[in-house]
């Protein structure tokens, strides 16, 4: 399915779309960025890249199935695409599931600083 050039700029749940693709993002690259060249020199430079490209396609081809099922239901949060599909107590389970993920990754984020910081 194609994805839209622009994603709208709707209101939903008191933040913008455009704000929530950004917290995300910089939450997920932050400290996948800083740890990708020890796993890879871990694995070896050719399995570590042909990992990262295959890793790099099946996150391509989920955005684009949650793009489309957003396009065909006309829903704006992932929220609601999973209370719509899956029904009310996995909707609960995916939120809880999103706020753990945040919250470890402020717990990563202040151990790397503390880290820095130390004297």
């Amino acid at each position: 399915l194609p994805a839209p050039a622009v994603l709208p700029a709707k209101a939903s749940g008191g933040g913008a779309d455009w704000g929530t693709v950004f917290t995300m993002c910089s939450a997920t690259l932050g400290a996948g960025a800083l740890s990708l060249p020890y796993a890879i020199s871990q694995m070896g430079l050719l399995l570590g890249l042909g990992l990262l490209a295959a890793t790099a396609c099946a996150t391509h081809y989920s955005i684009s199935l949650l793009v489309g099922a957003m396009g065909a239901t006309r829903l704006h949060s992932f929220e609601e695409l999973t209370v719509h599909a899956f029904g009310q107590r996995v909707g609960v389970l995916v939120e809880v599931a999103i706020i753990a993920f945040c919250f470890g990754t402020v717990v990563a984020y202040t151990v790397a600083i503390g880290d820095i910081l130390e004297p």
